[in-house]
């Protein structure tokens, strides 16, 4: 069977099976594109496959290994060599990831029959808890939301802090944080005063709507703070002799912890961070897009987001499906 992307199959002469393999070199970058992030991936994206393939090429070349022609024992030495070189498990899940899409494509294009990376996974970082992350699905996070009414200051405030946190990636400090001054109505912009350093983030309309509501609905004469100079808190307490001062981290953790509780969905170490963890793995599953986990949680380095990858890769591997034993 001739491969795919030869269009034009009537105009092939004396074709062989090396000149696919040569014809696939030339093309599977431009076709590569079609098959990540479902098909549409930033430019970042396509850069780090890229260059993640190529390395994996280029140890092929330097052990005098044919790249489509390798089995399953050559790329667990190639992930071996990785571990060798001291890479972090998330870097090695990356790698491992983009060559498995290159032999996906192989495989696609009918230039191999099985794709020998599909197996191999990387070593577990104990350090790093990959397969630890504690995070809300997508029903439990709507759950969680809907569960939280707005007919008060308090929980219209509260859905706004989980709503942030969950749906925009938000720290607990950066909740802690945000000022009244920091809000762009025009542009639906938010300055985010985070680890280190700011960064602009762009909502989705109905959280930022949400937002809006909930600062509209303040009573501005008790809004407290110290001088003139000092901006205005977004998140205030409630509580009657703290109330309009500026929420501390602790009392966001209370927040998240009490709605938790109330929809029964707390469990150990699920607390404020694990909703900034549901965040990026419900965006991970839904676009396959690192950079996308990246500009969103406002990582400094792509190689933090890849945790999530491994995360999503290990829950739709079910290895145990192999087992041929029926239940019914």
């Amino acid at each position: 069977m001739l491969p795919d992307f030869i269009t034009d199959k009537s105009k092939i002469v004396n074709f062989s099976y090396q000149n696919a393999e040569e014809k696939f070199f030339d093309n599977y970058e431009e076709v590569l594109k079609k098959y990540i992030a479902g098909g549409n991936p930033s430019d970042d994206t396509v850069k780090n496959y890229f260059g993640q393939i190529r390395e994996f090429l280029s140890w092929c070349k330097n052990n005098d290994f044919e790249p489509l022609h390798v089995q399953e024992p050559h790329i667990i030495l190639y992930r071996d060599f990785l571990v060798q070189e001291k890479q972090k498990a998330n870097t090695i899940a990356a790698k491992l990831n983009a060559v498995r899409k290159f032999y996906y494509l192989a495989q696609k294009f009918h230039i191999i029959q099985d794709n020998p990376a599909e197996d191999v996974k990387a070593p577990r970082d104990p350090d790093a808890g990959l397969l630890d992350i504690p995070y809300l699905s997508a029903g439990q996070l709507e759950y969680l939301l809907r569960s939280i009414p707005t007919n008060t200051e308090r929980n219209l405030r509260d859905k706004v802090i989980i709503a942030f946190m969950a749906i925009e990636g938000l720290r607990t400090v950066e909740i802690h944080r945000m000022n009244e001054e920091d809000i762009n109505t025009e542009q639906q912009s938010i300055l985010i005063h985070g680890k280190g350093k700011n960064s602009m983030i762009y909502p989705r309309e109905d959280t930022f709507a949400l937002l809006i509501r909930y600062v509209k609905s303040k009573d501005r004469s008790k809004i407290k703070h110290y001088n003139i100079e000092e901006k205005i808190p977004v998140f205030t307490s409630t509580s009657n002799n703290m109330y309009g001062h500026r929420m501390i981290r602790q009392a966001v953790r209370d927040v998240v912890n009490k709605w938790l509780i109330i929809t029964g969905l707390k469990e150990k170490r699920k607390a404020g961070h694990m909703l900034r963890h549901t965040c990026a793995t419900l965006l991970y599953k839904e676009t396959k897009d690192l950079k996308q986990i990246q500009e969103t949680l406002r990582h400094s380095n792509i190689n933090m987001s890849s945790k999530y990858a491994h995360l999503t890769d290990r829950q739709e591997q079910r290895y145990t499906n192999s087992i041929p034993i029926k239940l019914d």
